[in-house]
């Protein structure tokens, strides 16, 4: 199904849903079931190999997203040649702590 049909039942049902409510369940559902099926990843390949095992599927798009996002290292950030100085742990505490209610009330 393509971009076009996929939005043109989006609006279907939700006039659908307005005009019939709780009461066309079954339609409702059956559109979840079908979504839900053409978004699940039925295999991948893992070395070149193509896998359908859901253990190893599984697996696999965990370790790429844990790697992918994992930080590596002491990356300073640098602009020609600038080094940006990081704040004191103070600093930091003054930042990240509440607003105090005669704090909110003094700025307001």
């Amino acid at each position: 199904m393509n971009f076009r049909q996929e939005m043109i039942e989006k609006q279907k049902s939700r006039s659908k849903w307005l005009q019939e409510g709780d009461l066309n369940t079954k339609y409702f559902h059956m559109l979840i079931n079908w979504r839900r099926m053409q978004n699940m990843i039925k295999g991948i390949k893992i070395g070149g190999v193509w896998n359908e095992d859901p253990i190893k599927v599984k697996e696999e798009v965990k370790n790429f997203y844990k790697n992918r996002f994992i930080e590596k290292g002491d990356i300073r950030v640098r602009m020609d040649n600038i080094d940006f100085s990081s704040i004191s742990r103070e600093d930091n505490f003054l930042l990240i702590k509440r607003f105090s209610k005669d704090e909110i009330k003094a700025t307001v």
